[in-house]
């Protein structure tokens, strides 16, 4: 899709014609001479809080050098300080097996790789006035992995989602550390019935995003992990279209969701398919719908968290949806076929929120078109301009500037999607991975669903709060009945 391009000059425009509550439609010349001035005075404002920022950040970073002195790694940059107090979990299983010293293996092995992957994984996170930075590390390979040893011969999977949501997502033990692995001595009995043993590989969102990370697996820690048709063609010229006018450039607004507690815990739930249904069954379906994979997964559960916050009395006429993309650039492509420099990692994906109207989201058909149009909107609005400008350049600014953590820590984005590139297989030697799903700590936003599509079949977490969600049964009915309202495609 052919986005828009704006102007620094046009994105302030559209912002101080919001705040103004001017409508968006051609203006007046008088109008336009009034806003103007305005739009300068408010880019002449910034620029003054721009160029302090600077000097302010270079004076800390001396400060920070002088402080740690060879310990001292590097100030964090672009959007990696943004997404520091952001943890990724990715929980991998393995069958329960004959083969001796199974779980032992394999925790030696992710230690090991991890360990020497990139820089990153060396690094011991610090802050500074708040500003974040790293520093080597000099701790042990003993010292990122924790063992959780249950009285029980075996774990229920309802156990392990409630040591997750109260250990991992509530109080993650990460610390300063980038990264940890949690293993569980016993297995654990799937909601199959079958054992496996299970770990979590928790790493600080400072590290890289979601694709970042499994690019990771891909070319330094897993001896096999392979992408899901996944092309490198693409041209990187024909990304956009020329700059708009003045009356084109629009701003979206956010929409704050109130909480009916002041500290709600994480819930956490899974869907994983033991056979692949939905993935095809999507992909027939938005053929007929022209709309997307994701756009149609998460409106089967934007309905149902409707419907949910309906019968609770939370009445909302527009919700903000929040979703993440990674631009498919020269880094990404290198990534995929190996050749990128893996200690040179960092974040390069932004966090996109558009407003959708509840009232014409009741059934599947006008809620992946009412995404679909959202969708649109924002690509074409001064909101992804300022998404990707500010995200970059947020290590230059106080830390109460950071508005991407803000949009996933204090109810900003009501609804969450991230959705990582499909994975055909993953594994060590001969030992496959069985189960990957990955989920965010801590779990203050309001609701979010995870995705991976792992071996064609969906492995999807979802997130909650208990100022939206009263208990993990209400979410799993909320899972339960998000796929129902995706069946009902296949009676149209």
């Amino acid at each position: 899709m052919k986005n828009p391009t704006y102007t620094i000059f046009e994105a302030f425009y559209a912002v101080v014609k919001h705040y103004l509550g001017v409508p968006r439609k051609k203006n007046s010349l008088f109008l336009q001479l009034l806003l103007i001035p305005l739009t300068f005075i408010t880019l002449l404002l910034f620029g003054i809080i721009f160029l302090l920022s600077i000097m302010f950040y270079f004076g800390i970073k001396v400060c920070v050098m002088y402080k740690e002195g060879d310990k001292f790694a590097g100030m964090m940059t672009g959007q990696d300080p943004v997404m520091s107090p952001i943890v990724i979990n990715a929980l991998y299983t393995i069958k329960v097996s004959d083969k001796f010293e199974l779980h032992k293996n394999v925790q030696d092995l992710l230690l090991k790789h991890v360990y020497g992957s990139c820089n990153k994984m060396n690094y011991l996170i610090r802050s500074y006035l708040g500003y974040y930075y790293f520093i080597k590390s000099h701790l042990k390979l003993s010292d990122y992995v924790q063992e959780i040893e249950s009285q029980e011969l075996i774990w229920s999977q309802s156990s392990l989602l409630d040591y997750i949501a109260k250990n991992v997502i509530d109080n993650n033990k990460i610390g300063d550390k980038t990264w940890m692995l949690t293993t569980f001595k016993q297995p654990v009995e799937w909601g199959d019935g079958s054992k496996k043993y299970v770990f979590i590989l928790s790493v600080n969102h400072s590290v890289s995003d979601g694709f970042g990370l499994f690019s990771l697996f891909k070319n330094k820690i897993c001896d096999k992990f392979e992408f899901l048709n996944l092309s490198t063609k693409t041209d990187l010229s024909s990304q956009s279209i020329p700059n708009q006018s003045l009356d084109d450039a629009y701003m979206i607004p956010l929409i704050p969701l109130e909480r009916n507690k002041e500290n709600p815990k994480g819930l956490l739930t899974f869907f994983i398919e033991t056979e692949p249904k939905y993935l095809k069954f999507i992909k027939n379906q938005k053929e007929k719908l022209k709309v997307g994979v994701t756009q149609i997964l998460v409106s089967g559960f934007l309905i149902a968290l409707i419907e949910y916050m309906d019968k609770k009395g939370i009445v909302k006429p527009k919700l903000s949806v929040s979703f993440t993309f990674k631009p498919f650039d020269t880094e990404t492509i290198e990534m995929i076929n190996g050749n990128f420099n893996f200690d040179n990692i960092k974040n390069n994906a932004y966090i996109g929120i558009s407003s959708v109207d509840t009232s014409s989201s009741k059934n599947m058909i006008s809620a992946a078109l009412n995404l679909k149009q959202c969708f649109r909107k924002y690509l074409k609005s001064v909101n992804l301009m300022f998404s990707i400008a500010l995200i970059n350049f947020a290590h230059l600014f106080p830390p109460w500037f950071h508005v991407g953590s803000l949009i996933i820590n204090k109810g900003l984005a009501n609804v969450f999607i991230s959705n990582v590139t499909g994975i055909k297989c993953a594994g060590f030697d001969n030992i496959d991975m069985d189960n990957i799903v990955f989920f965010l700590s801590p779990g203050s936003f309001n609701f979010g669903i995870c995705v991976i599509t792992y071996g064609n079949k969906f492995h999807i977490a979802v997130q909650a709060n208990t100022g939206i969600v009263d208990s993990r049964d209400d979410l799993n009915q909320i899972v339960e009945s998000a796929f129902k309202h995706i069946d009902s495609l296949g009676n149209i």
